[in-house]
């Protein structure tokens, strides 16, 4: 298929639009979007977004430079530094979640333990409304 675009067009974007407006029909109607148009809006939100990147400059002792980088390179899993530095963050980032997790647990047997507990009348939103 040979895309007609303009000088300011990006020729993959027009691409994913002309295959988006093919295949879309099923999408409008799950999204409750009202046309084409608001669903390549949405992807070009959603392509923006994942664009966006932040930089830190990190200063690391010899020891630790060395490290990370006999983590990436070859016959390794990483293939960038950067690429093992994010995977670290993200490792810690859901050690931390876990860890609220398990205090909201904790707090949740507490309340249970000490009779802070409110009988399930089957209705949901009713019992929050009643709860607050």
């Amino acid at each position: 298929m040979k895309l007609k675009t303009t000088r300011h067009s990006n020729p993959d974007l027009s691409r994913v639009k002309n295959l988006l407006i093919n295949r879309s029909k099923s999408i409008i109607g799950q999204l409750h979007i009202s046309s084409i148009n608001e669903l390549w809006y949405l992807c070009r939100m959603i392509k923006n977004e994942s664009i966006k990147s932040a930089s830190i400059n990190l200063a690391l002792t010899a020891e630790l430079k060395s490290f990370v980088q006999d983590q990436a390179g070859d016959d390794t899993l990483y293939s960038t530094p950067s690429e093992f530095i994010r995977d670290l963050i993200r490792h810690e980032k859901l050690k931390q979640e876990a860890a609220q997790l398990r205090q909201g647990i904790l707090e949740g047997y507490q309340n249970v333990i000490q009779g802070r507990t409110v009988k399930f009348s089957g209705d949901l939103r009713k019992d929050l409304k009643n709860f607050a």
